[in-house]
């Protein structure tokens, strides 16, 4: 959701999930709720110079809400991924989390909340 002071805005500026901001970037949204202020092809180019739309991956798993529907997404994105192979991306197996992150006192979640 977006944050209360950019609430006036949501209907003139658009908004997108993602940027790949260099060659191999990668974005992962898992078990999010996106709402319809989200554009539905999701992505944007970095820059009309430098694209950079060879190589992204930029996926998503088990999302809800008026925005998740990823059927217009760019062509570029990977798009829908099965729990198989998000689940490398969960907080745990990712950047094992359980080592580290419970001492910061952030809240995270360890896997799929979903089954």
């Amino acid at each position: 959701m977006p944050d209360v002071d950019l609430k006036p805005y949501l209907q003139t500026v658009k908004t997108y999930l993602a940027r790949p901001w260099q060659q191999f970037s990668t974005a992962v949204f898992l078990e999010n709720y996106i709402a319809d202020f989200v554009q539905r092809d999701g992505y944007m180019i970095w820059s009309k110079e430098q694209p950079n739309i060879e190589h992204p991956y930029f996926a998503e798993f088990g999302n809800t809400g008026p925005g998740a529907n990823a059927t217009a997404r760019v062509y570029w994105a990977k798009g829908l991924i099965s729990k198989k192979a998000a689940s490398i991306f969960t907080a745990e197996r990712f950047i094992d989390a359980s080592t580290w992150l419970p001492a910061t006192g952030i809240p995270y979640d360890h896997g799929f909340t979903s089954t």
